[in-house]
């Protein structure tokens, strides 16, 4: 497993993301008591997917109690006391089966009834399943194995293959995000989650308009469902398309008012528009709520700099270092604040941490060559210059005349890009 995952990072599937996805809009603003007695409906799920594990789905949608009736949540309640009577009367002669019972119902009820606010979560069978595969193989045993061995291992051959086929086909399911959340949305049509999850996979893969019609029908489903605001603000700030991300993103705050990254995502979006003070009553808000997000110091040292508030602005950007050391643009910006004000020391000094921290990131070499120029150290510049091309990076063409003028010449650097 180890040897896996460090070859999966460039894959489709990044390893981590589906469970982290399963945060969000759940059934988590249910009465808890409603949870509670849902669990019995839930439990006799879990009992029918580990016999036929059919309709599999990483999001299921699952009806409170209030919503299947009570006549099914009755006769759910009657086949567990039964399986417990079952188990307790076994307790003398086959213990083992007793254990079974037990580890099953205990096992669930850790990751059921305390961890977590969704109904029903397949990975929650991983290691109640152990107890089931103990009775089912004592079962198979004492009244299959005993009387004719062909027989039992015919059965078993059987289960396994057809068993060992569905989770072929389910791997398939699996190979990829979007088939992933796909299915999911397939069989939990009116789950606003799947709808939200898939679109932040097109919204990574940049398929701007797929991923907007998914956050418009998570959003159409459950209206107040902050996640799927602030995702489809993300895709209009792509589009450039400011004033609706920041209308979607005030109503994350207004669905979440300490949710730090609506306003830092807003105040983003405000500085776009020239809105200065507006944007900086939204980072200074940010900041109140969560002081340990560097990217809204970054955005607010911005603002600084407009401003012409430059010692307040290199702080911001120093307080973004500090807060996350490897926030390379934190050291871009602040080296571009020091270039500007013609401390081109300081200013190669953080571009090359920048550089450090991560070699193909084209813009601080360009910033680096600017300041190489203005310090007359040409050669470091055209090798600045060189990088920063070979990265893809489009250099300006009056500063490329002007090094290499002054490569040639030996003439003092003027060029102020």
């Amino acid at each position: 497993i180890p040897l896996l995952l460090t070859r999966a990072e460039g894959s489709t599937l990044a390893i981590k993301r589906p469970h982290s996805l399963m945060s969000g809009v759940a059934e988590d603003k249910m009465i808890r008591q409603d949870y509670w007695l849902t669990q019995v409906n839930v439990l006799r799920s879990y009992l029918g997917l580990l016999l036929w594990p059919a309709g599999q789905t990483i999001d299921h949608d699952y009806p409170l109690v209030s919503k299947s009736g009570w006549p099914a949540w009755g006769a759910s309640l009657a086949l567990l006391l039964l399986i417990v009577a079952g188990g307790i009367s076994c307790f003398k002669h086959q213990p083992l089966i007793t254990l079974g019972v037990v580890w099953f119902f205990l096992t669930l009820a850790v990751e059921s009834l305390v961890t977590s606010a969704d109904l029903l979560v397949e990975h929650r069978l991983y290691l109640p399943m152990a107890g089931c595969c103990l009775i089912f193989s004592l079962g198979m045993y004492n009244w299959v194995y005993v009387k004719n061995a062909r027989l039992a291992t015919a059965v078993m051959v059987g289960i396994v293959l057809i068993l060992g086929m569905m989770t072929v086909g389910r791997n398939a399911v699996w190979r990829d995000d979007i088939q992933l959340w796909s299915d999911a949305i397939q069989k939990s049509p009116n789950k606003a989650r799947a709808y939200n999850n898939r679109g932040i996979i097109f919204k990574y893969m940049n398929f701007p308009d797929l991923a907007l019609n998914d956050f418009n029908r998570a959003i159409a489903i459950n209206a107040r469902y902050p996640e799927a605001y602030y995702n489809r603000g993300g895709v209009y700030k792509m589009k450039g398309d400011y004033t609706r991300a920041a209308s979607d993103y005030t109503k994350v705050i207004e669905l979440e008012p300490e949710n730090f990254q609506g306003f830092d995502a807003r105040g983003y979006m405000y500085r776009r528009q020239g809105m200065l003070e507006e944007a900086l009553k939204d980072f200074n808000r940010s900041i109140a709520l969560n002081s340990q997000n560097p990217e809204v110091f970054n955005n607010r040292a911005y603002v600084y700099q407009k401003q012409g508030k430059k010692d307040l602005a290199v702080e911001d950007y120093s307080k973004a270092i500090e807060t996350d050391p490897g926030y390379i643009f934190a050291y871009n910006n602040r080296g571009n604040l020091y270039l500007e004000s013609g401390k081109y020391e300081e200013a190669i000094i953080d571009y090359t941490q920048a550089i450090r921290l991560k070699e193909d990131f084209g813009e601080p070499y360009v910033n680096r060559a600017v300041a190489y120029f203005r310090l007359g150290r040409f050669k470091e510049s055209r090798e600045d210059v060189s990088r920063a091309q070979r990265l893809g990076m489009k250099v300006n063409a009056q500063f490329l005349q002007q090094l290499n003028a002054a490569s040639n010449e030996g003439s003092p650097a003027e060029f102020r890009p």
